[in-house]
C-alpha cells in the first residue's frame, strides 16, 4: 500500500472531529485524526500537488524535530 501523500484531503463528519493536540504544530495531525475515527475508509484518488513544499522548508525543521518527539509520547499514552 503506497500512503505517500496521505492525509493531502481528508473528509470527515464533524461530529467525528476530535482536536488535535496543541504540542503537534506541523506533522502528525493527519495521524491523530486516524487514531480518533470511530470508523475509516480509504479513497484512492489521483492528484497532482507539489508534496512537503511548507514541511521541508529548513525553518520548520526544529519544529518538526519537536513534533516526532510529542507524537511518540502521545503513542505511548
Amino acid at each position: 500500500s503506497n500512503l505517500y501523500g496521505f492525509g493531502c484531503c481528508i473528509f470527515l463528519d464533524k461530529s467525528e472531529w476530535r482536536e488535535i493536540p496543541d504540542q503537534l504544530k506541523v506533522w502528525f495531525g493527519d495521524n491523530w485524526m486516524i487514531r480518533n475515527f470511530s470508523s475509516i475508509c480509504q479513497v484512492v484518488i489521483p492528484v497532482e500537488t507539489e508534496m512537503s513544499t511548507t514541511s521541508d522548508s529548513v525553518e520548520l525543521t526544529e519544529v518538526i524535530r519537536k513534533d516526532i518527539e510529542e507524537w511518540e509520547k502521545l503513542l505511548k499514552q
